[in-house]
């Protein structure tokens, strides 16, 4: 698996990689018990498939790797829709990018989508490689209900037992909806509940900093090892993701395995998984998501109707469906190369 992590933690002071960082690691352990050897980021190019989950390549390697005829998997973590409003001078490599994309995932013996909207993004680009529907999914093992991690997570942060805590996980910056959150905590600043954000950013990209004008129920927290997240979602009463474009959001999921009721901004992505009323609230304005807020922590009944139908849509994306496939993806490749 080509991930490029070690090269960007050489160059930059890089803490947070994403989906990136967190699931490749586990595919590869995950994989390696159904008999699976995988190396992330290893030397040479002498591999049964070679698996790029990162579009920061090198073109001439990526090249050498087609003429030897070694199978390529590309995952499509990034779309160009990403890109914009995510660091300073994003809309000037925009159509680059776009171009770029098309030549990169046309490379690809086989491209992974992890939802059907990124398979859509991919077609209309004009990427001509078979695509498969493998959703990231979730390690159901870690990523549980949990109370007493919960209280262990409110007491180290000294969020009181009678706070509703509303959590939003992801880099501090526009397109994630940092602003509508904020916007949603100051409409809701009466003493009951508690917005919290998980996680700030990186070097290049255009990072959020709190405001002297921020309402005083808003407490940021810039990073939490993954190893202690199941206690951030467990702790909290629900999950606003008022972002504006993914191409998955593993952190969407890993609050629906916790258990949390679920606030997402509507957007395509989410139309195939998230039902509005069913498994989560949908809405499109800064108003609209704190009138839901107070109507999840107001009516008992929709908050654990909510909660138990995220619990099943995270048991449909369970890890180990997505490494039944993986492994299906990878066997059909074996033994291509010349």
């Amino acid at each position: 698996m080509v991930t490029g992590q070690k090269k960007i933690q050489r160059f930059l002071n890089v803490k947070n990689l994403g989906g990136m960082g967190t699931q490749a690691p586990t595919l590869k352990r995950e994989l390696e018990k159904r008999g699976h050897e995988v190396f992330i980021d290893g030397k040479g190019r002498d591999y049964d498939v070679m698996h790029y989950h990162t579009p920061l390549v090198n073109p001439l390697l990526l090249h050498k790797v087609r003429q030897e005829g070694t199978p390529l998997v590309i995952h499509a973590r990034h779309i160009p829709e990403l890109v914009l409003d995510s660091f300073k001078g994003a809309r000037l490599v925009y159509r680059p990018y776009v171009r770029y994309s098309k030549w990169y995932y046309n490379t690809a013996d086989v491209v992974i989508c992890a939802t059907p909207y990124v398979i859509k993004v991919l077609r209309g680009l004009g990427a001509k490689s078979e695509i498969r529907l493998i959703p990231n999914s979730i390690n159901r093992e870690r990523f549980r209900p949990d109370p007493e991690a919960g209280k262990a997570f409110r007491e180290k942060y000294c969020i009181k037992d009678d706070e509703t805590v509303v959590l939003s996980v992801g880099l501090r910056i526009g397109r994630k909806g940092i602003f509508s959150f904020i916007e949603a905590a100051r409409q809701l600043n009466s003493g009951k509940y508690r917005f919290v954000w998980v996680g700030k950013g990186e070097i290049g990209l255009n990072v959020v900093e709190e405001e002297e004008d921020w309402p005083s129920n808003v407490k940021l927290i810039e990073f939490v090892p993954f190893e202690e997240m199941n206690g951030v979602y467990n702790g909290s009463d629900m999950f606003l993701f008022p972002t504006y474009a993914e191409s998955y959001g593993n952190v969407l999921f890993e609050a629906a395995a916790a258990g949390l009721p679920i606030i997402l901004r509507d957007i395509p992505i989410y139309e195939d998984w998230f039902k509005h009323g069913e498994n989560c609230l949908k809405f499109k304005t800064d108003a609209e998501f704190a009138g839901a807020i107070q109507r999840v922590a107001g009516e008992k009944g929709l908050h654990d109707r909510l909660a138990q139908n995220s619990l099943r849509l995270a048991e449909d994306h369970d890890l180990n469906k997505a490494i039944d496939s993986l492994c299906e993806v990878y066997d059909s490749l074996k033994g291509g190369k010349s």
